[in-house]
């Protein structure tokens, strides 16, 4: 009858530790990601629009760096996924190069991927 209880006890107890661990964590996707991995790509049919062009499509960039006549805009780009308490972040930046007002180049620098454990989402990478 004793041993019951405790046993009873000890199940309450952990079914409870359940309950809080699983309630503060989550599943799913974050930034620009695809179905069943994640990823970032080069926009397409961007080489040769103009500055408002690319403003109206990836909206204003993180950096911008002006070198004699060719300007540079980068855009910080980071997804992952989580599940539970563990997260994957991959992170790449895209560097736009303009001459004048239109873009001759546009490539996705790699900045790395990282694993977190006990990290919220998007927190993984920095």
């Amino acid at each position: 009858m004793i041993r019951t209880k405790q046993y009873r006890r000890s199940f309450m107890i952990l079914g409870a530790l359940l309950v809080l661990v699983v309630s503060g964590c989550a599943f799913g996707n974050f930034g620009k990601t695809v179905q069943g991995g994640y990823g970032i790509d080069e926009p397409s049919g961007i080489i040769g629009n103009d500055k408002s062009s690319v403003l109206t499509t990836l909206g204003v960039p993180d950096s911008m760096i002006i070198v004699n006549d060719t300007e540079y805009w980068a855009y910080r780009n980071k997804s992952g996924w989580f599940v539970m308490l563990v997260g994957v972040t991959k992170e790449k930046d895209l560097v736009i190069e303009f001459k004048g007002n239109k873009v001759v180049s546009a490539n996705l620098v790699a900045k790395g991927t990282s694993i977190g454990i006990l990290a919220a989402q998007g927190t993984v990478a920095n």
